[in-house]
Formats: structure tokens, sequence, C-alpha cells
């Protein structure tokens, strides 16, 4: 049996999947990160963050840029409130 063109829902696409649609958001985030800011992605779930930010990695590491991801969604204390919280992390 061929496989299927259409695609299941949930998760990241692949960070050169055809079916991806570009946004302003790509071209900012991109821009963004390499002029050294700090970058962070709020939306509602099934947004495409995750594959804008799998697709910015890849871009950055194509032109030699050395990239980390930090996984905040696991089992984290939610009641940090001071300002240096992350640095903790």
């Amino acid at each position: 049996m061929p496989p299927s063109p259409f695609r299941a829902s949930g998760g990241s696409l692949l960070p050169d999947d055809p079916t991806y649609v570009e946004r302003q958001a790509d071209d900012e985030f991109y821009t963004a990160l390499k002029q050294g800011e700090y970058g962070y992605v709020l939306n509602s779930r099934q947004m495409g963050k995750s594959s804008l930010r799998a697709r910015t990695q890849q871009r950055l590491e194509q032109e030699g840029w050395a990239c980390a991801t930090l996984d905040l969604s696991g089992d984290i204390d939610t009641t940090i409130s001071s300002p240096g919280a992350f640095a903790r992390l």
C-alpha cells in the first residue's frame, strides 16, 4: 500500500516538510536570534511552535550557529516567581 499523502495531527513537522506554511514569524524569529536576542514563542496548542523552532534551528545550524533547545514543559516548579528563576534551571 503506498504511503498516504495526508498527515496525522500532533507533533512538529520535519524541518524540510513541504506542507509547512511559512509565516511572518519565521523570518522575525530567525532575524532576532541572529541578532543575539533571546527568543521565545508563545501560542496556543497545535499552532506550529515546535515546527517553527525546528526549522529556525536547522536554518541557523546550516549557517554554522550552535543551537540548543530547552524544553520547559516537563516537571518543573511552577511556583517559581523570582526574576532569576530560569538561571537556576
